[in-house]
C-alpha cells in the first residue's frame, strides 16, 4: 500500500466534495437569506397577506437551504455557535417560544441592534423563531404593523432575516 497515493486520494476526494458539494450547498444557503432579508424589509415596509406569503415562501427556501448543511457541524458553521443560532432544535423545553415572548413583551428595540442580537440568546436568532412568529397561531399581515406591539413584531422578523443572512454570508 502506497500512503502517499493513499493520501493524495483522499486530499482529492475532500477537495472534491467541498468545491462540488459543501461550498455550493452554503452558497445557496447565502442567497435565499438573502433573498430572506430581503421579503421582511418589503413585507414590513407595508404588512399585507400577498407579502406575508412572499416572506412564508422566502423562509421555506432559506430553511430548505439550510437543511442541505445543517448536517456539517464543523468549521465555519461552529464559528459563534453559528449552527446553534441558525436553528435551536430539539427545543424540547420550548426555549424559543419563552424567549420569544419575553423578546416581545420587552419591545426593547435596542435588543434588536444587530451586534446585541447576535449576542443575545440562541433561541430568538434564526428559522427556529422566525417559524414562530410567521406560522403559529394563525398568523395574519395586521399581526405585524396594526400597532406598537405589531411594529416590534415585524422588527423582530427583520432582525432575525438580517442575523440569518449575515450568518450565512460569514460562512460562504
Amino acid at each position: 500500500l502506497d500512503l502517499r497515493a493513499a493520501v493524495a486520494d483522499d486530499t482529492q476526494i475532500l477537495v472534491q466534495t467541498a468545491d462540488q458539494q459543501i461550498i455550493p450547498a452554503y452558497h445557496k444557503l447565502a442567497v435565499s437569506t438573502a433573498a430572506l432579508q430581503d421579503s421582511a424589509q418589503s413585507f414590513c415596509a407595508d404588512p399585507s397577506d400577498d407579502g406575508l406569503t412572499a416572506l412564508r415562501e422566502a423562509f421555506h427556501a432559506g430553511m430548505d437551504n439550510w437543511e442541505s448543511v445543517q448536517y456539517l457541524r464543523f468549521g465555519p458553521v461552529e464559528f459563534l455557535l453559528r449552527g446553534s443560532r441558525f436553528e435551536l432544535w430539539p427545543d424540547t423545553r420550548g426555549t424559543v417560544g419563552k424567549h420569544l415572548r419575553q423578546l416581545l413583551s420587552d419591545a426593547d428595540p435596542t435588543s434588536l441592534e444587530p451586534m446585541k442580537f447576535a449576542r443575545g440568546s440562541v433561541a430568538v436568532q434564526g428559522f427556529s423563531a422566525l417559524e414562530v412568529l410567521l406560522f403559529e397561531d394563525q398568523a395574519q399581515a395586521g399581526q405585524f404593523g396594526s400597532n406598537d406591539a405589531g411594529r416590534f413584531r415585524c422588527a423582530v422578523v427583520q432582525a432575525i432575516a438580517r442575523n440569518l443572512a449575515e450568518m450565512a454570508a460569514g460562512i460562504e
